[in-house]
């Protein structure tokens, strides 16, 4: 048999099949449902979240707020959770939660609002550990109800996520003083070193806490164990003017 005659008769042999154009938009097609589907879920969560946005900054500048505000801010957050499950939603509502909170009037208003700060804070802390802010809130809120060893479990995690955080040192050195004598080795290491850190930056604020009796020897012990690098961050930040 003649190959080159079969060849030739065959008139799928060396042929290339021309593009399904209908087949690639109904792919992309398909595909960018798909985008829009899945991406649904959290752009209606930031709507959302977008109505709460002002009074969640509000309540981070501790700006006065109605509470009739606060509580719309929390039912919003509430929803964005509901729809995207960000972390930041419900750390967000635990702040909100805990301010609406500590302007209640009623006790069981109160404690119930405690409870929902503390359970929004926790579950927002689940999926975003590195929130040195969000762990010192959670160790107040187990504090106020009583749960001593949580608190401080708390506020070692916020230590250990973020040691130096400025904004946020001196309220949380204030606190963790007062849980001081709860505290065994390792938390009075960390706290002595974070007396160190808000010294170097703020000797003046720790200076207050010595006049008004709430830092005691812990700080001149913390000041004996300066090391040679902080004396040069103090010296940098303060020498020129002390």
């Amino acid at each position: 048999m003649n190959i080159t005659a079969v060849r030739k008769a065959d008139p799928d042999h060396g042929a290339v099949a021309p593009p399904s154009h209908r087949g690639s938009a109904l792919l992309l097609s398909a595909l960018a449902l798909a985008a829009v589907t899945l991406g649904a879920p959290r752009l209606i969560g930031e709507l959302h979240a977008l109505t709460a946005r002002d009074v969640v900054q509000a309540t981070l500048n501790r700006t006065p707020t109605p509470a009739a505000d606060l509580d719309v801010a929390a039912a919003e957050l509430a929803a964005a959770e509901r729809w995207s499950g960000a972390a930041e939603y419900k750390l967000d509502r635990g702040l909100i939660l805990l301010r609406r909170a500590l302007a209640a009037a009623d006790p069981q208003e109160r404690t119930a609002l405690f409870t929902a700060a503390e359970q929004a804070t926790a579950a927002g802390l689940m999926t975003a550990p590195g929130e040195p802010g969000a762990w010192t809130r959670l160790a107040w809120l187990r504090r106020q109800r009583g749960d001593i060893d949580g608190a401080l479990a708390a506020l070692r995690l916020s230590w250990l996520s973020g040691a130096f955080t400025p904004v946020l040192m001196e309220s949380r050195l204030e606190f963790a003083l007062s849980l001081q004598s709860a505290m065994n080795e390792e938390m009075l290491s960390l706290l002595r070193r974070q007396v160190r850190l808000v010294w170097v930056i703020s000797p003046d604020f720790v200076t207050r806490l010595v006049a008004n009796g709430s830092a005691g020897a812990l700080v001149g012990e913390a000041l004996s164990e300066l090391s040679e690098q902080e004396l040069s961050r103090y010296l940098a930040l303060h020498g020129a003017k002390r």
